[in-house]
């Protein structure tokens, strides 16, 4: 696109034609940042961090279905169409791939007995997210594999917020042989700690003035964890200490897992382990779902 123009695409064929007629620079890198819409700074970190790492940034809007449980209000998603082309394009994005439902799930093939779907085995059982949110990682996991498929980026951007999220990704890229770069970046969080979300509008005053407990009891498990507790019940206890300043949320889960498959832990690895643990929680306030996390280095 000319300097500072973002060009808008609608189905998989536009894109695809922008390789076709030589509108996509063939030797150019490309990053991808997925989201939902209901742009926020934590979204435009990510693209920061695309811009740097890469020629040219797409990112996709796609409220998918597949991944809403049933009592999930899919209606209810925020879609501010215009306010996040907005902060998109000012925020450098060459393309953005906005497609419909229809023209990612077409109807005349889904709902039949061969549709496929991307099945993270064990997703539903193995994590505490996956066992209360029945098929959200397949939906996450067939989503995401068909946009890497369509828009073929050199890298790929997802924030650490949605931790288990961010797992199955990177499963799903290494065990798939996608020929994409992963990267998971920081948290983007408000001035006391509130992780960036596109549901944080949906909070009333008071349940936003106890909403930064959820990181305060993240970081009284990674305090505990620092010290030496490896307990994951005693681990857990610290955050549900922390959580009893903030009445207005209700524990969903508090989460210890493994940042290799999500597999909940009893006992954490001590320090001579590569890999990190993964702390997350999960509480109501009111109507609102909020999920927060940090890595027990």
């Amino acid at each position: 696109p000319a300097a500072g123009a973002t060009r808008v695409l609608r189905t998989v064929s536009e894109w695809r034609s922008l390789q076709s007629d030589g509108l996509l620079p063939p030797r150019a890198s490309l990053g991808l940042v997925p989201t939902m819409g209901a742009v926020h700074a934590g979204h435009l970190s990510l693209v920061a961090h695309a811009a740097r790492d890469n020629d040219l940034v797409a990112a996709t809007i796609f409220v998918n279905p597949t991944q809403f449980g049933a009592a999930e209000e899919l209606g209810a998603y925020p879609r501010p169409w215009e306010d996040d082309l907005e902060l998109l394009t000012a925020a450098g994005v060459d393309y953005v791939f906005a497609p419909s439902v229809n023209e990612m799930y077409p109807p005349a093939r889904h709902g039949t007995t061969l549709a496929p779907y991307v099945e993270l085995r064990d997703a539903d059982t193995l994590c505490a997210e996956g066992a209360r949110r029945p098929g959200h990682f397949r939906g996450v996991a067939t989503v995401v594999a068909k946009l890497l498929n369509i828009v073929q980026p050199r890298s790929a951007y997802f924030g650490q917020k949605d931790g288990m999220q961010a797992i199955a990704v990177r499963r799903l890229i290494e065990d798939l042989n996608y020929d994409v770069r992963l990267r998971i970046c920081d948290t983007v969080r408000e001035a006391d700690g509130l992780a960036m979300s596109s549901r944080n509008v949906r909070l009333l005053p008071l349940e936003r003035a106890e909403a930064p407990a959820v990181y305060a009891a993240l970081c009284a498990m990674r305090e505990a964890h620092a010290a030496g507790e490896r307990r994951a019940e005693a681990l857990a206890g610290h955050a549900r200490d922390a959580l009893r300043a903030a009445p207005l949320l209700r524990l969903e889960y508090i989460s210890l897992a493994s940042t290799l498959d999500g597999r909940e832990l009893d006992l954490l690895p001590d320090e001579r382990e590569e890999l990190p643990s993964l702390a997350s929680i999960a509480v109501f306030a009111g109507e609102t779902r909020l999920l927060d996390n940090v890595l027990l280095e």
